[in-house]
């Protein structure tokens, strides 16, 4: 298991779609900087129609509940991420005798109030160094490390965690005392997307557009850069 994973706290099913339905969604639609972008520029990696999580490049997008210090649902949480290792984290590249060395690992974190919308704001997280890699079998493996994390208050270093890739699933969990316990005691939660899903994901999106025609959107709230 994780490190810390007892602090994970569960949430019903259909709510953690939802929101994951939501993160595809929102993160296409973030202009220029989205990750269709990263996707597009990656299509001769080793990523394959049979699963990003084959690649030692791994990408995708951010769909979570945050929970507050009661268990009760705070905050609605979006992004994209993206992640290098020099070897597959899991898959059939990866074994117990393997240890995959993380270069290069950043998402970018957007909330928003659950009880009413508000205080729409953005997070980065970067700069991992890893510190140990644990299997727990084939297709899970977990890196423990330290992050910068943009808050408030500007980036905060050397912030402890890990990364926890299941399949298709990977999760994110930061010292919540070191974090101000903004992202509570919950994992911040998202799924794989290889370049072909995508793709996919982008031709619906553009479908969508041109049936709504053009709109402009204007979000009110505080950017944490």
């Amino acid at each position: 298991m994780p490190q810390n994973s007892i602090l994970s706290r569960s949430f019903p099913a259909v709510a953690a779609l939802s929101v994951s339905a939501i993160a595809v969604i929102v993160v296409l639609g973030f202009g220029n900087t989205t990750l269709l972008g990263i996707a597009s520029a990656q299509t001769g990696n080793n990523a394959t129609t049979t699963g990003a999580t084959n690649a030692s490049r791994l990408m995708g997008v951010i769909g979570s509940m945050q929970l507050d210090e009661n268990g009760n649902p705070a905050w609605i949480t979006a992004g994209d991420w993206t992640l290098d290792s020099d070897t597959p984290l899991i898959g059939s590249g990866a074994s117990n005798e393997t240890e995959p060395q993380i270069s290069n690992f950043s998402a970018t974190i957007y909330m928003v109030k659950n009880s009413d919308g508000r205080d729409f704001h953005q997070h980065r997280i970067y700069n991992f160094r890893q510190t140990a890699v644990t299997h727990q079998g084939a297709n899970s493996t977990t890196v423990n490390g330290t992050f910068t994390i943009t808050l408030l208050q500007g980036p905060v270093d050397n912030v402890n965690g890990y990364i926890h890739v299941t399949n298709d699933k990977i999760e994110l969990w930061v010292d919540p005392v070191a974090s101000d316990n903004h992202f509570g005691p919950t994992t911040i939660k998202g799924m794989v997307l290889n370049p072909e899903r995508l793709s996919l994901d982008e031709k619906r999106f553009s479908e969508l557009i041109g049936q709504q025609g053009t709109t402009t959107t204007t979000t009110t709230g505080s950017v944490q850069q």
